[in-house]
């Protein structure tokens, strides 16, 4: 059955009262023993088996509104997936490791979905996001991809420079697989797109196949706060 995301997994600070502290123990405790028994793998970590929130209830004797707080307390971390037909909820101990790729893209969406609430995200399109998480750094693909969105007009100069610039090196017969080459990475597009034909053009709306693609110019500007002027030609690698 493909499982689909379907919502946010980020603890917001909530807080729970004296009486319900020892039940939320009680839930951790649970966790950590179940894990250890018989774990669920998803996305490369381990989790609890899929269970829905009215049956981690039955379990706890508590309801289900009672475990949808304290699993938004830590150290707990959730991940809610559709699985045959209906919602189901993974939950781990935080043990300090950098969220999966997955579960990152779950965050991501709501950035895309907060900009353009008129064109939800897809599931070809979540595993365009995936990707994304996958090539930049922990901890900062929320903030790449949101950067990249709010200024996608310095994104598209920048890439139409380099996919120019890449024209020029293969025009000239560069070797952009050069160790002083490796270093410029205004040449990055061209070893990236290295066979492929060069269609430099602009996007006025973002796309996230284009930005997949160009993920390291995303991530340059990003570093850089800055954008390429478009009168000046950056520092340029030539053998």
């Amino acid at each position: 059955m493909k499982r689909l995301p379907q919502k946010l997994n980020r603890n917001k600070g909530v807080s729970l009262r004296s009486d319900a502290k020892r039940t939320h123990e009680i839930l951790c405790g649970l966790i950590r023993q179940t894990i250890s028994d018989v774990p669920h793998k998803a996305d490369t970590t381990q989790w609890t088996q899929p269970m829905t929130l009215s049956q981690w209830g039955e379990v706890l004797g508590v309801h289900e509104r009672t475990v949808r707080r304290m699993i938004r307390v830590d150290p707990i971390r959730y991940d809610v997936r559709r699985i045959d037909g209906q919602n189901v909820t993974l939950l781990r101990l935080d043990d300090g490791s950098p969220d999966t790729p997955r579960t990152v893209a779950k965050r991501m969406v709501k950035v895309w979905e907060g900009r353009y609430p008129d064109y939800p995200v897809k599931p070809k399109v979540f595993g365009m996001l995936v990707g994304m998480a996958k090539e930049w750094p922990p901890g900062l693909q929320v903030d790449v991809f949101a950067f990249a969105l709010k200024n996608w007009t310095a994104f598209n100069s920048a890439m139409k420079a380099e996919m120019e610039f890449a024209e020029v090196a293969r025009r000239n017969g560069w070797d952009i697989w050069h160790p002083d080459a490796l270093a410029d990475h205004y040449l990055e597009t061209a070893r990236r797109m290295e066979g492929e034909k060069l269609r430099p053009r602009f996007y006025r709306f973002p796309s996230p196949p284009v930005l997949l693609k160009f993920s390291h110019i995303a991530e340059w500007l990003y570093r850089s706060e800055a954008t390429v002027p478009e009168d000046k030609c950056p520092f340029l690698y030539v053998p």
